[in-house]
């Protein structure tokens, strides 16, 4: 599973190497979910790593990304999965991939009391 990364504390941190946060933890569980091999993380800008999600380099895209980005009418969000200093918080796939969307947000809804314990957790 290729998952593009910004690095955005507490969504996504990046130490050492070692990519962390509570979107990383959300990735794994997809990840296992879906009998991924394996999580290739691609770090690079956002534009950049939208714009290959658009024409789908990459799986999903984490960091901290909110449902107001501009990039909705280029790349599909999932539902809010938490909510953050007013803001909605969204993984981004590619539009047009309908099942996979659906398959995302079954995870994040079956991980809802978890993600909300890590980002509860993970307040400043």
């Amino acid at each position: 599973m290729r998952v593009g990364v910004i690095v955005h504390p507490p969504w996504v941190t990046d130490a050492n190497g070692q990519i962390g946060g509570v979107e990383a933890s959300l990735v794994q569980r997809i990840a296992e979910d879906v009998g991924a091999r394996s999580v290739e993380w691609v770090r690079a800008p956002e534009s950049t790593l939208l714009g290959s999600l658009k024409q789908r380099q990459l799986d999903v895209v984490v960091g901290g990304l909110t449902a107001d980005l501009p990039w909705a009418k280029e790349v599909a969000f999932t539902r809010p999965f938490a909510e953050r200093e007013g803001k909605q918080h969204v993984l981004a796939v590619s539009r047009g991939e309908n099942a996979w969307l659906v398959r995302i947000e079954q995870v994040l809804q079956a991980q809802r009391a978890a993600i909300a314990a890590e980002v509860d957790g993970a307040a400043p």
